[in-house]
């Protein structure tokens, strides 16, 4: 009984945090998330210390042994489970909202690498961690992709003909079928292969390769990288 009601104000708690998310009040949000999970984790306190008590009584009380380690492994599960879903939820929201205002760069990337520090100290696999940072893939790919074809002003930089496969190359870039091959290629025939062009798209094919900023200083420019290096 003790359990799900932590269980249940862990959730809440984590709730509250998106809120706060959502609120830009990434301090009180990064409270509630580390509340959240102290939550969960005095809520399974006693199957964890019962399985810590019961082992040095390996031989005496075997069949009580297996079940608490049964016990304390679901435990663990039901944790992982839920780290799975907060985290990806709480990632997502950060780089959908951070679209329009409500998370920069620098504290999206920070969420991303404390999330991937719990996911690390709980065990979880490369496997799971793709699934949480999924959105934060697509997004970040889109917004390569859409920044170095112009942004919003980008059907200026280009002529009338090519404007339906620059759109295209666009919708394609959170698949990902928009590849840094296919990127440079549109950009040739269009004649707009500079050598700054060259290395965006670098940074592009850096960031899909690994997941991370070659030059994060650089992405947090993109909105002007039309302007600067498409513009004749």
């Amino acid at each position: 009984m003790k359990s799900a009601i932590f269980s249940i104000v862990a959730l809440c708690l984590f709730g509250t945090g998106l809120w706060f998310g959502f609120e830009s009040l990434s301090l009180a949000m990064t409270f509630a998330f580390l509340g959240g999970l102290a939550f969960l984790f005095f809520g399974h306190l006693d199957r964890i210390s019962e399985f810590r008590a019961d082992k040095s009584g390996f031989e005496a009380k075997t069949r009580k042994l297996d079940r608490t380690v049964s016990n304390a492994q679901e435990a663990i599960k039901e944790l992982r489970s839920l780290a799975k879903i907060v985290g990806h939820v709480t990632l997502s929201l950060a780089v959908r909202s951070g679209r329009f205002g409500g998370y920069s760069v620098e504290e999206v990337e920070s969420l991303k690498r404390s999330i991937l520090s719990v996911y690390d100290e709980l065990g979880l696999g490369e496997g799971e961690k793709a699934e949480a940072l999924g959105d934060y893939h697509r997004f970040t790919r889109f917004d390569y992709v859409y920044s170095i074809l112009g942004d919003s002003s980008g059907t200026m930089y280009f002529p009338d003909e090519l404007h339906a496969e620059r759109r295209t190359l666009i919708e394609l870039s959170e698949d990902p079928k928009c590849t840094p091959e296919t990127l440079r290629n549109f950009l040739e025939k269009a004649g707009k292969l500079s050598r700054e062009v060259i290395e965006l798209i670098g940074d592009y094919e850096h960031f899909c390769n690994t997941g991370e900023h070659r030059r994060t200083e650089l992405f947090l420019m993109r909105r002007e990288w039309g302007k600067k290096f498409l513009s004749d």
